[in-house]
């Protein structure tokens, strides 16, 4: 041990430089993390160390809880595994070494990148971001179905050797690791149905924009969860390509007057559409969605809505984030009396590709203003008119209505 270091595997020890996940008698982990990724006594753990040049890592059940710099060079030489024995017995099973010729890669070009999901762990945290965060203790966590996916966006076609997993306790039994140029046509570079869990660390590479983890069967009653998501490639941060001056595609999404044109419309990070009509009062508004993969139309929601005047379904917009929380907003004028526009929030299923009028959350209603002329105004306290109207009839300025109707919360 004189030219090399021992990795302690057991809590035994008080000194915390000689306990579960310490490089012995050196540094001591972190015990918060180790606390938290230790599984119950009588349960396998799964541990890895990896050991280039001077720097030893030490994963536990997937969570690294240490990270040491040595003064000796132990890339090299010997690996031995002790056992104390005399009542401070330690099973083992399945231990694998892997050397290679050289230093692994040591860009994560997946990190900080865009990342799509099938679906996020409702009323969770766990969003898809978590895996590419370079944050051991944040994870993505998804529905508890099969299948799920969690596809990262590198921005253009990279070169990479190396893609690692980092499973949380909800890992895939079965799962394969695909890459695309369009997020759409998929290749396999990876497959498997006999995943373990802990850290599956692969040999596969490609030059493509997209990787996508694609799970078909879950080992657990859970879902997938991922701590992290590497996928390793030479070189930093490629800056993103000049948008093309060529190529463009021409897409007609609707036409007649129906259910009034399209006014407004919103990107889907897959490349789908989402877009509104005005809609008329009697068959209410819809907000369609255009899939480019299969040059289709669907509705994804029908409202029942006043369309008279200037009103009806007029704007639609989706959050920062709806890659992971799926938020569609909405601005229409509801079927009622009287007549008010309203804000609401939605949530987007990606499984159906429609937007459940169950999920609407109304944020904010106010009453419409008619008095005047033919467009809205909203007036809160002090009577105020519209700009166009006030001048030369400000005389007919109605009573002050009530405030806007607002719910608050966190958005």
């Amino acid at each position: 041990m004189d030219q090399g270091h021992e990795i302690q595997i057991d809590a035994t020890d008080g000194d915390p430089t000689r306990t579960t996940g310490s490089v012995y008698s050196f540094q001591a982990p972190d015990t918060a993390l180790r606390a938290q990724a230790l599984n119950p006594p009588g349960q396998w753990n799964t541990y890895e160390i990896g050991v280039h040049g001077k720097r030893v890592e030490i994963w536990l059940n997937g969570v690294k809880i240490n990270d040491y710099t040595s003064t000796r060079a132990i890339d090299s030489g010997y690996i031995g595994v002790q056992n104390d024995g005399d009542g401070a017995d330690i099973s083992y099973r399945d231990i694998r070494v892997k050397g290679t010729s050289t230093q692994p890669p040591t860009t994560d070009i997946a990190q900080g990148r865009p990342v799509t999901v099938s679906s996020v762990e409702p009323n969770s945290p766990h969003a898809g971001a978590n895996a590419v965060d370079n944050n051991s203790g944040t994870r993505w966590s998804s529905a508890y179905a099969d299948p799920q996916w969690i596809t990262v966006d590198l921005g253009q076609a990279r070169r990479f050797d190396r893609v690692r997993l980092s499973w949380e306790t909800a890992f895939g039994r079965a799962y394969q690791v695909q890459t695309s140029n369009d997020n759409a046509t998929w290749q396999n570079i990876y497959s498997t149905t006999t995943g373990d869990g802990g850290v599956d660390d692969l040999n596969v590479g490609g030059n493509a924009r997209y990787v996508r983890v694609n799970g078909t069967q879950r080992a657990t009653q859970w879902g997938y969860s991922l701590w992290d998501l590497n996928i390793y490639g030479s070189g930093g941060s490629t800056p993103a390509a000049p948008p093309p001056t060529s190529g463009f595609e021409k897409v007609k999404l609707d036409g007649g007057l129906s259910m009034g044109e399209p006014i407004e419309l919103a990107v889907l990070p897959d490349q789908k559409v989402l877009y509104i009509n005005r809609g008329t009062t009697d068959g209410g508004g819809q907000v369609r969605l255009y899939n480019p993969a299969t040059s289709s139309t669907t509705v994804a929601l029908t409202l029942p809505l006043d369309a008279r005047f200037e009103d009806g379904l007029i704007g639609i917009t989706t959050h920062p984030r709806f890659a992971t929380n799926r938020y569609v907003y909405l601005f229409y004028s509801p079927k009622s009396t009287p007549l008010v526009n309203r804000i609401s929030r939605f949530t987007f299923d990606p499984t159906t590709n429609t937007i459940p009028a169950s999920t609407e959350d109304m944020l904010v209603e106010w009453p419409t203003e008619r008095d005047l002329c033919c467009h809205s105004a909203v007036r809160t306290g002090r009577s105020t008119c519209s700009s166009t109207a006030a001048a030369s009839r400000r005389s007919r300025c109605p009573s002050p209505v009530p405030a806007p109707t607002t719910r608050t919360a966190t958005r």
